[in-house]
């Protein structure tokens, strides 16, 4: 399957002599406070793509990405998928 993978992690897996994989296995959630979404007239996200919807903008919280671990793995993971 190197033929899907992006450039980057084409890079890595050269770079490691195909022995290196990335796997992200647990669940993955989010949460939203639905009373701040009602006060600015909001409908809560049902989906991971809801998020990209313009009124999300600017209001998404992770926690720090600087330290590897599930939020790297899981930010990676959507940019793989979403672009």
């Amino acid at each position: 399957m190197l033929a899907e993978l992006h450039p980057w992690a084409i890079s890595r897996a050269e770079q490691s002599g195909f022995r290196t994989v990335g796997i992200c296995s647990g669940a993955l959630g989010f949460s939203c406070n639905r009373r701040e979404l009602e006060r600015c007239r909001i409908a809560p996200p049902a989906s991971w793509a809801d998020l990209l919807r313009r009124e999300f903008r600017g209001e998404i919280q992770v926690a720090p990405t600087n330290f590897p671990g599930p939020v790297h793995t899981t930010l990676a993971t959507f940019v793989q998928l979403m672009g």
